[in-house]
């Protein structure tokens, strides 16, 4: 039968280990199968091996650190005889071994049993790790908004997928309007809307580019539209409540990259102007793979059957689009319609699949042709670029132009909406 544990017997059998000549024999090895390595092996595995090798000396080192610190726990406590020690329900009470629930045991045992120095320790335990974990909690906090709701209907709101079947239904609805003027009709709303669609605070808001298309500097917007296309409008009454909140709203973001290097053929592009103005535009378009890439060129001179010309070549700007479709819940201001937050949309919004580019080129065709509208082009779309002809040769100051072009292209998916509920909060 084995002998009893006392405290003299730990203090003995912890007498005959020497913790700091086995840690100088463990740096001795490992500087020893350094050397013994950087020797023998030549070329570019000396570091891979010696890092190997220290690797594995290390996780060693640890193991035996380890152990040694056990056997100092156990000195301490052997030392108690001679009151330099701790002692045995003091070692208990801070041990890691012993458990939470152990620790709130001597908490609850009677003094006679535990004294006080082990009660403090255990109490110091529980109070380091209770801070310890308020402090994670408090760390991963996150804040969630709850709106007072005070009101609840349904309305039409959002921006839904380019529809090709709604083209033509909507360019004869405006000639309806005017029946007898011989020539397209453009409402002004349009075209005095369409440079800041994607700027426009009311109806988008800058989103985190789902995937660059192409290479270069992306930006992308997600095209929600927000309260200014809200049908019906949001009716009088609860003055204290100053948000309206529209849930699940269908939007459409749109990444945009470039400038890019793109080829256009004559049957991509569309020349738009009148004969004897300066003032025109060219527009390009293709399908890349699997984007649509758009290219717009913009002249300072015209010359013979609407094609812009020019020398020296007229600025232009080019870009690649992809078109995602998502759902958002908006929250926008009664006051001036701004939206004020975005959230709910997709973790991974779906891509635009097949999209009718021909129809989408029509609609384009729809915005720019001035001549068929019997605009003067200072009056067109195209006017916007020829007025700021010199920040397009610079790439640091056509920004504000790029975002007119960009506004441009978002135009066709700006005419369509779904119904969906809207709350007053």
């Amino acid at each position: 039968m084995a002998p009893p544990i006392t405290p003299t017997t730990l203090k003995a059998t912890t007498a005959r280990f020497s913790d700091r000549a086995f840690l100088l024999l463990q740096n001795i090895l490992m500087l020893l199968v350094f050397v013994v390595v950087v020797f023998f092996v030549q070329g570019t595995a000396v570091l891979a091996t010696a890092a190997a090798a220290q690797a594995v000396l290390t996780a060693m080192l640890g193991q035996e650190l380890s152990n040694a610190l056990d056997l100092a726990q156990w000195h301490l406590m052997a030392g108690q005889t001679t009151r330099t020690g701790i002692p045995f329900v003091d070692m208990l009470a801070i041990s890691r071994t012993t458990g939470y629930m152990g620790t709130f045991a001597l908490l609850r045992a009677p003094s006679s049993q535990v004294g006080i120095s082990a009660k403090t320790w255990g109490l110091a335990r529980v109070a380091v790790t209770a801070m310890i974990l308020l402090a994670g909690i408090l760390v991963n906090t996150s804040t969630v908004t709850v709106y007072d709701t005070a009101h609840t209907f349904n309305v039409t709101a959002g921006v839904g997928p380019f529809n090709s079947s709604l083209v033509d239904p909507f360019v004869k609805f405006i000639r309806s309007l005017a029946p007898q003027y011989p020539y397209q009709v453009q409402p002004f709303s349009y075209i005095a809307w369409v440079y800041i669609l994607l700027l426009n605070p009311l109806t988008s808001t800058v989103a985190s580019p789902v995937r660059c298309p192409g290479e270069g500097g992306c930006t992308s917007y997600l095209l929600s539209g927000g309260l200014s296309m809200v049908a019906p409008w949001v009716r009088q009454g609860f003055d204290d409540h100053t948000l309206v909140k529209i849930a699940n709203a269908p939007a459409v973001q749109l990444d945009f990259t470039g400038p890019v290097d793109s080829a256009f053929g004559d049957a991509d592009c569309d020349g738009f102007g009148q004969s004897g103005v300066k003032i025109g535009i060219r527009f390009c378009l293709s399908q890349s793979s699997p984007d649509p890439a758009a290219d717009s060129l913009y002249a300072q001179t015209e010359r013979g059957a609407g094609l812009c010309h020019g020398d020296p070549p007229a600025p232009n700007i080019t870009t690649i689009v992809a078109f995602y479709t998502t759902k958002a819940t908006v929250v926008a201001a009664r006051s001036n319609y701004s939206i004020v937050s975005i959230t709910g949309t997709d973790d991974l919004p779906a891509p635009v699949e097949r999209l009718n580019t021909t129809a989408y080129r029509g609609a384009l065709r729809w915005l720019l042709n001035c001549t068929d509208a019997d605009m003067p082009p200072p009056s067109s779309v195209a006017q916007s670029f020829w007025s700021s002809s010199s920040q397009l040769r610079d790439p640091s100051t056509h920004s504000i132009l790029t975002q007119h072009f960009q506004s441009i292209l978002a135009f066709p998916f700006g005419c369509s909406t779904q119904t969906i509920g809207a709350t007053l909060a």
